[in-house]
């Protein structure tokens, strides 16, 4: 029986760190230098339309006061209605993924935004921003209020 635990930590243990999922963005991050943000929210423009206009209402809302948040617009069938939804929105914070580097192969990543979480400049964890779950954007609201308070 000990030997079954010692192998369901060890599995546990090791599958964090070899998540494909988080080595695929890590690897994005890495790439485009973006580990110093705390967080990078995926918002891709076709999936679950709830959760991506409440994303962008997010985006519009906090993006000027988040600099340490990463907004990635991914999968855009249209720039210029994009830019639109935004009003123009210019903060150095949002990235439009034109050549679409983060269309992700994986259905729930691709119909739904995720956060990416940073710690030590790696990604760590992936929540996704679903109509059944609040973490992403509790996630979100924590960092903005950490960010108030530096």
């Amino acid at each position: 029986m000990k030997f079954a635990y010692l192998f369901l930590f060890f599995f546990v243990a090791c599958a964090g760190t070899n998540n494909k999922d988080i080595q695929f963005y890590d690897n994005w991050i890495k790439k485009n230098h973006l580990s110093h943000y705390k967080a990078i929210v995926i918002i891709p423009s076709v999936g679950c339309e709830g959760c991506i206009t409440g994303m962008e209402k997010f985006v519009l809302e906090n993006a000027a006061k988040s600099k340490n948040i990463l907004y990635v617009f991914t999968e855009i069938n249209s720039p210029k209605a994009l830019k639109i939804r935004l009003r123009n929105l210019s903060e150095n914070n949002i990235y439009f993924d034109v050549n679409n580097e983060l269309q992700y192969w994986k259905k729930d990543y691709a119909i739904y935004p995720s956060v990416i979480i940073l710690k030590n400049e790696k990604a760590r964890k992936i929540l996704l921003i679903k109509p059944s779950t609040n973490t992403g954007y509790e996630k979100l609201y924590e960092i903005l209020v950490e960010n108030d308070s530096n």
